[in-house]
């Protein structure tokens, strides 16, 4: 394996950022925003280099890897921003959050993106060149 290896992470989201996720959410999807969230999703899998930080988690509808926008998120969430692959900052990568380009924090606060600034962080565009939208 090139370069070091990622921090371990412990197996269980803390409880504090669990419950920052989840307020964020008012208990609906973060993806569809139509159903219940029902489980937290890492958008980028620890097996990846991942972290149970806050702007790393999404509240989802559906079970597991494969049911509702989890599912979705497992088979096609790259193109969203559900997925994140390994050597991405996940901090600094947006996410489609109810049909709006966002980048989310670890406060839980969610930062409104343009697509064109979405597109710029996608493609590794500096974040201190976005102007807000």
């Amino acid at each position: 394996m090139i370069g070091q290896r990622p921090v371990k992470q412990p197996k269980k989201i803390p409880a504090k950022n669990r419950r920052i996720v989840e307020r964020r959410s008012g208990g609906v999807c973060e993806s569809c925003g139509d159903r219940p969230a029902k489980d937290i999703h890492h958008r980028q899998y620890l097996s990846r280099g991942g972290s149970h930080d806050v702007h790393n988690l999404i509240h989802l509808c559906g079970f597991g890897n494969t049911s509702g926008c989890h599912g979705r998120a497992h088979r096609d969430g790259e193109r969203e921003g559900l997925a994140i692959g390994r050597g991405y900052r996940s901090e600094l990568q947006p996410v489609l959050y109810r049909g709006v380009w966002v980048l989310p924090d670890d406060e839980g606060n969610l930062e409104r993106l343009s697509e064109s600034a979405a597109a710029l962080l996608f493609n590794g565009g500096d974040p201190h060149s976005l102007v807000q939208s």
